[in-house]
């Protein structure tokens, strides 16, 4: 400890010392270098880049988050978030790869394998696309983010996994409030399309507040946490999103149930319905032209066209997309790329994109559309890693009646897990690393089965407050 301490004051003198001696030179040599404004932007970046990379374990996650939820909203940051989240993501991937392999109980199971053999089938079926360029480029993406789930994002949790939970109901509380204030103060569309904004809340705020508020044990801390998430459930709705209400009321349903919490969910249904009501009457959709007058049932279900068939939006699309399968049956049209034509609509999600709008267009469904990409024989691995994602967190619900500590993570990630998993079945972003539901997604699905892991097999030295909760279900997972 003592050699420890005086090593400290020695290493930030150094550092001291190196920026006098380089800030000397800019001024003596080179003193046009301090009036440009991309340079000093380039030196912010690369010292902000040093403070991340120097505690890697704390500060890469929340980076990553918000650079890639940067890139993705409209904000004046936007332009410079969208170059940073692949610097980050890179990082994060191989940085974590090196620091994960120094770890003593590091494991590698099935899960990872196939998550492995998806990157190989995304990089073959890029050598048969029409765009291979980009088809690589978007290949890469999916590799570098694997690559940070197998081995960055669970340093995270390997030996602080209540922090990082308690780290994750600080961010998200703090989003809800923000994006509270831009929609419902301001009525600036932070998120863009409404779809982004249903997208976000359905899928990851909501059910995470939710936990958050039933696994309270103070009261104060309950109501306000219930304040937020009575928030995000206003956002949710306000979104008029179908596809994202219906994964928020399907994590919801699974977490009070998993929980037992049934007065609670009674409750919560009727809090949404007056939300709902409420938010029919004030907050006007996006296009609204033929809703008007119409009864918030028909808003939401109908959204302003109560003439058309429910899924009428996606109905065009899906027949595109099956279309295009038929016409390249066996290895699809190139990982993330489509053959789109001149009528093809673009994608609903805003910053779905990786590089390029070249050969990409909407979808409607992440099934079909990494279908479309891979083909028959690409896609077996990817709809094999969908299916044991979805496997493992139906076995947690299974199990969980069976169990006593009700309060683990283990149940608000499945809810995660298979809310976001029907959302895909209508929107075209699971397999999209450029949008950062796709980001997120993939990083809680690599936590979630590390969880499960550690809870039949904690690590020596890593924490084991799951274990009553998780040994059941990860014994069932293994």
């Amino acid at each position: 400890m003592t050699m420890t301490l005086e090593r400290i004051p020695l290493r930030i003198l150094g550092s001291a010392l190196l920026v006098i001696l380089i800030s000397v030179v800019l001024l003596r040599f080179f003193p046009g270098y301090l009036t440009n404004t991309q340079f000093l932007a380039g030196i912010i970046f690369l010292q902000v880049l040093l403070a991340i990379v120097w505690n890697y374990r704390q500060r890469l996650m929340p980076a990553l988050a918000l650079a890639f939820l940067g890139a993705g909203t409209y904000t004046p940051l936007q332009p410079v978030f969208s170059p940073i989240r692949w610097v980050l993501l890179a990082i994060g991937a191989l940085g974590g790869l090196a620091l994960y392999l120094r770890e003593r109980g590091h494991w590698f199971g099935l899960f990872h394998a196939i998550a492995l053999s998806c990157i190989l089938s995304s990089f073959a079926s890029a050598v048969v696309s029409t765009y291979a360029e980009v088809s690589f480029l978007k290949a890469a993406s999916l590799l570098l983010l694997f690559l940070y789930g197998i081995s960055g994002a669970r340093l995270v949790v390997l030996f602080s996994s209540w922090s990082f939970l308690s780290s994750l109901r600080i961010g998200l509380e703090v989003f809800t409030y923000i994006t509270a204030v831009s929609y419902f103060v301001f009525h600036y569309s932070l998120m863009g399309n409404p779809n982004s904004l249903g997208a976000i809340m359905g899928v990851i705020v909501l059910p995470y507040l939710l936990w958050f508020a039933l696994t309270s044990d103070d009261a104060g801390a309950r109501h306000k946490r219930q304040l937020a998430l009575i928030i995000s459930i206003c956002l949710l709705l306000s979104s008029y999103s179908r596809a994202s209400i219906g994964a928020g009321f399907i994590a919801a349903l699974l977490i009070c149930f998993g929980l037992r919490q049934y007065k609670f969910f009674v409750r919560g249904l009727a809090v949404a319905l007056l939300c709902a009501v409420v938010v029919a009457a004030l907050v006007p959709m996006k296009s609204e032209t033929s809703g008007q007058g119409q009864t918030p049932v028909a808003k939401f279900l109908y959204k302003g066209h109560e003439s058309q068939n429910v899924l009428q939006s996606r109905l065009s699309v899906w027949d595109q997309t099956i279309d295009s399968i038929r016409s390249h049956p066996f290895f699809g049209t190139g990982f993330g790329t489509s053959l789109a034509n001149e009528n093809a609509g673009s994608s609903r999600l805003q910053g779905i994109r990786v590089s390029s709008d070249v050969g990409v267009r909407e979808h409607g469904n992440s099934y079909l559309a990494i279908m479309e990409w891979q083909g028959l024989l690409g896609v077996i691995p990817f709809f094999a890693l969908i299916s044991l994602v979805a496997l493992y967190a139906v076995r947690v619900f299974i199990q969980v009646r069976n169990i006593q500590d009700l309060s683990s993570p283990l149940i608000v990630f499945a809810a995660v897990m298979l809310g976001g998993l029907f959302h895909a079945a209508f929107e075209d972003w699971l397999f999209a690393v450029g949008y950062y539901l796709c980001v997120y997604f993939w990083i809680f699905a690599f936590i979630f089965v590390d969880l499960l892991h550690r809870a039949s097999e904690p690590y020596p030295e890593a924490e084991t407050t799951f274990t009553p909760v998780a040994q059941s279900a990860a014994g069932s997972a293994t």
